[in-house]
């Protein structure tokens, strides 16, 4: 039976805890996009994003034992990810709004603003979903809760943003 792509990575992720450097340079190739692009969405700002992204993988190389071969790999670090995005959040970069993207359309601003509006748990809970179509289970890993309170945040989330983009629409409908 072929291996699939999780498999595949835990097994590099296990190479690299046995010495083999190579195999933790694949998983940052692999990795790196995704995980720049989940940390520029929840901080709003590249640098912030970009800095994250180092300490994650800076993180993943010096935790790398702690790292366990039931867990998926993926979960792992996006469990490292998630943490160095809180930190830095904490950290206040994100206040640094010059590398901001203009996107020029009021809806796609709005919606950021919603979005940057939710809890950490509730912002990274939904881009693990949407973005990186992460199941409960495997979200539930990341964010170190159980699968029934990830349900719960990602309704919490969904619905505050439902609220939050309906009064723009509406206020949009009416000029």
């Amino acid at each position: 039976m072929a291996e699939n792509r999780g498999e595949k990575h835990t097994r590099l992720m296990l190479d690299f805890q046995q010495g083999d450097e190579r195999a933790y340079r694949l998983l940052v190739t692999i990795y790196q996009n995704r995980v720049y692009a989940l940390a520029q969405r929840f901080l709003q700002n590249r640098r912030a994003a970009a800095e994250a992204t180092l300490a994650v993988f800076h993180k993943a190389f010096t935790a790398r034992h702690s790292f366990r071969a039931g867990n998926g790999f993926a979960a792992w670090l996006f469990g490292l990810a998630y943490e160095s995005c809180q930190h830095a959040s904490a950290a206040n970069h994100a206040a640094d709004t010059g590398c901001r993207e203009a996107s020029g359309r009021e809806e796609k601003r709005v919606t950021v603003q919603a979005v940057a509006r939710l809890s950490p748990a509730e912002r990274m809970a939904l881009l693990l979903d949407h973005y990186e179509n992460m199941t409960i289970l495997e979200i539930s890993e990341v964010l170190h809760m159980n699968p029934l309170a990830v349900e719960t945040i990602l309704c919490r989330a969904r619905t505050s943003l439902r609220i939050k983009l309906a009064s723009y629409l509406q206020k949009a409908g009416s000029q």
